[in-house]
């Protein structure tokens, strides 16, 4: 029989690890806000293919901690060359065209447009998962991307190419959740971080005889900054999908647009509009109300 000390630790132990979830996400969402501006910012002086090349080689770095705390060459062990070799091209579409997307658009506008992603992992679960969705998450999808045309206004000279390439990143990444869904339980998440890292390295390193520019000495900062950033938030990420419930700390993840806003204003002195702000707002609340209904409708 449970004793009533025994159901309060294990109360207090629950929202203790919904803590450390929330933290790690909110702390996960911070490195990576982080990066997305380094990365505008560098766009200014440098090629995609360069920052791509040094984003993966410095995010290597927290990589290869998280493998050693796994046991060594044992956590990277794979029998999918294949599968790995498809998500280092989605990795490498994604990172391309959210990158070129970042140095013609404003931080938050980017930012707002890439909430889509649930919207597009709804689509891609029926398509490709055979998945079924009911009517009230068809609407939110709708209402989404309804918020997408307040936030991209087609035909009012607002409307920037910028703008398709961050659809074309959102796009990706549902794809690689899909993917991620897929392959659960049969690969770890060094396994997954390790070979994708790595093959984006080596693709874009390909590339660096042709496009390199000598980095200043603050700039080098910079890219080390962007790599271990980006590599470190990924991690914090995985591990606080570990601890908490998806449906918990997933919203979390939109304060993405509050940290955009930051460094939008303070390096560019970019504000988002009212327009704007309502297109993000109903996107967002689109994607939450998804993860809702799928927590609702999983066993």
């Amino acid at each position: 029989m449970l004793r009533a000390d025994d159901a309060n630790s294990g109360r207090k132990a629950i929202t203790q690890n919904i803590g450390q979830g929330i933290g790690l996400i909110v702390l996960a969402i911070g490195l990576l806000s982080s990066l997305d501006a380094m990365v505008k910012w560098l766009t200014g002086g440098f090629s995609l293919a360069q920052i791509v090349f040094f984003r993966n080689l410095f995010g290597l770095l927290p990589v290869f901690i998280i493998i050693q705390m796994q046991g060594g060459a044992r956590a990277i062990r794979t029998r999918r060359p294949g599968f790995h070799i498809f998500r280092v091209f989605l990795i490498l579409t994604i990172a391309f065209s959210f990158f070129w997307a970042l140095s013609r658009m404003e931080l938050a506008d980017a930012t707002a447009l890439f909430f889509t992603v649930p919207l597009f992992i709804t689509i891609m679960s029926v398509i490709v998962l055979g998945e079924t969705v009911g009517m009230r998450r068809w609407i939110a999808v709708a209402a989404g991307f309804g918020g997408v045309l307040l936030v991209i206004r087609p035909g009012s000279g607002v409307f920037d190419l910028g703008a398709i390439g961050v659809l074309v990143a959102s796009l990706g990444y549902a794809a690689l959740m899909i993917s991620n869904r897929a392959i659960r339980g049969k690969e770890t998440p060094a396994t997954l971080t390790f070979f994708t890292t790595t093959g984006c390295v080596l693709v874009t390193g390909c590339a660096l005889p042709w496009v390199w520019v000598e980095p200043s000495a603050f700039e080098w900062g910079v890219m080390a900054a962007m790599g271990i950033f980006g590599g470190t938030g990924q991690i914090l990420l995985i591990f606080a999908f570990q601890r908490a419930p998806a449906g918990v700390i997933a919203p979390f993840e939109y304060t993405t647009l509050i940290w955009a806003t930051f460094y939008g204003f303070v390096i560019w002195g970019d504000l988002p509009d009212m327009q704007t702000v309502i297109g993000a707002a109903i996107i967002a609340a689109g994607g939450v109300y998804i993860l809702y209904r799928e927590t609702m409708t999983k066993p």
